[in-house]
């Protein structure tokens, strides 16, 4: 806004603030690494970090660090995840009863319930 450079349209929550070019590309390195253990290291033993997506622009603007992620995002995240796993493995139970389900082989929905216990396991003892 008003001719100012933001890394990403997130950033723009207050109008009167500029990036300096230093700032700006020291953000933009940061984004582009996508490396996400370096920017929210507390997310480094969590099993579900690649499934997240937070926006860092609004970690930075609300928390003044892009690695500053809402708790409550995170909490969000891991009933959504138990959700879709509750999910699939009812699916995977009553396969029978779908037919599209026939398309996946026996194999690759053994590995999906593996997944899935897996994935539950994790998550009650993070969450």
């Amino acid at each position: 806004m008003r001719g100012n450079r933001y890394p990403c349209q997130t950033f723009i929550n207050d109008f009167r603030k500029e990036y300096s070019i230093d700032e700006f590309q020291r953000i933009y390195t940061i984004l582009e690494s996508k490396n996400w253990k370096n920017i929210s290291p507390q997310c480094s033993d969590c099993s579900i970090a690649h499934l997240c997506s937070p926006c860092y622009g609004l970690n930075y603007c609300n928390r003044k660090s892009l690695g500053a992620l809402d708790e409550n995002l995170c909490k969000i995240n891991k009933i959504r995840i138990a959700a879709a796993a509750k999910l699939w493995a009812e699916l995977i139970a009553n396969k029978n009863s779908y037919s599209w389900m026939s398309a996946i082989s026996d194999e690759e929905l053994t590995l999906k319930a593996d997944g899935i216990v897996q994935y539950l396991k994790n998550l009650k003892r993070r969450v």
